[in-house]
């Protein structure tokens, strides 16, 4: 949903909104790794996976340091039918803001296993079946903070 552009060989969210916007992508094959550079912001920016439509998805995000139950934590969201629960969580406080985080997902579609990696070390896993395994991906980002300085690159599916 909304525009993206690509600047420097970053991707990025044009303009703002008042909803979260999310870029979907299909890659046109079953998948068990993706990976990508995520600039950090206060906008929890994020990697989705498993895209139905824009209200079914998982969801890494990558939680603010002004989130006062979960400051600067990778965090794996489910969206069901528009409404997101938690499902895993890393420990607090393990990335500094503004950084460019190293995220990796390695999503088994037998098992369902979800692990998510930052810098090459597992921080968070989770096992759930709610949605269907897709071949598409994408990037999400929380756009009401109207700041869009989130970026994506280095992205890599298999």
């Amino acid at each position: 949903t909304g525009t993206w552009g690509i600047s420097s060989n970053k991707i990025y969210r044009v303009g703002t909104a008042s909803t979260d916007t999310q870029l979907s992508i299909d890659v046109g094959a079953p998948w068990g790794t993706y990976s990508a550079i995520v600039k950090h912001t206060a906008e929890f920016p994020g990697l989705a996976f498993d895209i139905t439509d824009a209200n079914n998805f998982y969801v890494v995000l990558a939680a603010s340091a002004a989130d006062a139950t979960n400051p600067l934590s990778l965090q794996i969201f489910k969206r069901v039918a528009g409404s997101y629960t938690l499902i895993g969580q890393s420990a607090n406080n393990i990335f500094a803001s503004g950084a460019d985080l190293s995220i990796t997902i390695a999503r088994n579609a037998g098992t369902r296993v979800i692990a998510v990696k930052l810098s090459g070390s597992t921080v968070v896993s989770a096992t759930d079946a709610s949605l269907a395994v897709s071949q598409k991906v994408g990037m999400r980002l929380q756009t009401a903070l109207g700041t869009n300085t989130s970026r994506w690159s280095n992205i890599s599916v298999y």
